[in-house]
């Protein structure tokens, strides 16, 4: 199992990506591989989160860290909904 801070860069390499090529890109639809390892990463991440919790233990920098990337993900999933939103995807989004 990762630990949730491995889970946490890999979601913060997908949010980059996303990034980067929604500046070069036309149609946001072409962005759905990216969106898919997003997406990926974030459950990923949740289940190292509880894998973590049962494990137990104190650590309290661990635990800040972990709800301050959980802050940032539903920060760049807002953005993201909106980007939908915005491009006239609303009805993508909502699938999704």
């Amino acid at each position: 199992m990762i630990d949730p801070i491995s889970a946490f860069a890999a979601v913060q390499s997908a949010v980059a990506l996303i990034k980067k090529a929604k500046a070069t890109v036309d149609d946001v639809r072409s962005l759905g591989p990216l969106v898919g390892k997003f997406f990926e990463a974030k459950h990923e991440t949740a289940k190292a989160i509880r894998e973590a919790k049962k494990k137990g233990g104190s650590s309290m920098a661990q635990a800040v860290q972990i709800e301050m990337e959980l802050m940032q993900q539903e920060q760049f999933e807002a953005d993201l909904k909106e980007i939908f939103i915005y491009s006239g995807n609303a009805d993508v989004w909502a699938k999704i």
